[in-house]
């Protein structure tokens, strides 16, 4: 059968696409981002990849970065209350109504150094279509950095105070592309968290 009769909570709610993105300016307690900047500042660093295996110049000419992980095995106390604290404004907060379950991998640590940027780019790929949401928070004073202005596509590039101070944070669907522009002068540090669920159907 072709024709089907839509049925009303299939059309209830405003358009998705009102709701680009959602921003925080202060998501976590300055305890809260303390802790977490610790325990990035601690993680073993390694050069960035991408879902297509680039090496070489084809990596460095779309992404220069480094980055380290946090992961579920791993996390002490400190990081369970800020996994948890995160996990509940997620929920309150998804607006698009994805069906989302959690955090199904590891959290994302980067540090851009000058000359270091991400280009566009979707987080979604494959073997990663259990990504629904995405979020970036800043982990730098906007004063440690220049350039590195995280874009999303659509809108204007996010270099306003409030997008850039430290604990700032912005979360989108993972479908949505993106990118961090190049740093300029200084150190950006930012965590990215994906937010797992059922693949979009």
């Amino acid at each position: 059968m072709s024709w089907i009769d839509v049925p009303q909570k299939w059309r209830d709610g405003n358009a998705v696409t009102d709701c680009p993105y959602v921003i925080w300016e202060e998501l976590l307690t300055p305890e809260m981002l303390d802790d977490l900047i610790y325990y990035c500042d601690n993680l073993k660093l390694e050069q960035a990849g991408m879902f297509n295996k680039a090496t070489g110049k084809d990596l460095l000419s779309v992404r220069n970065t480094k980055v380290g992980w946090i992961k579920r095995n791993e996390l002490n106390d400190d990081m369970k209350a800020i996994s948890n604290w995160i996990w509940s404004s997620i929920s309150n907060s998804n607006f698009w109504n994805f069906d989302i379950r959690g955090f199904g991998e590891g959290w994302q640590y980067a540090e851009y150094s000058p000359g270091s940027k991400y280009d566009w780019h979707v987080d979604v790929g494959p073997n990663n279509n259990h990504r629904k949401l995405s979020l970036t928070i800043q982990l730098s004073d906007p004063e440690d950095y220049e350039g590195g202005v995280f874009h999303l596509e659509g809108q204007p590039p996010f270099g306003e105070s409030k997008f850039m101070k430290k604990g700032a944070t912005i979360m989108f669907p993972s479908h949505y592309r993106h990118k961090v522009m190049p740093v300029v002068k200084g150190m950006r540090k930012s965590l990215v968290i994906w937010v797992s669920g059922p693949r979009l159907k």
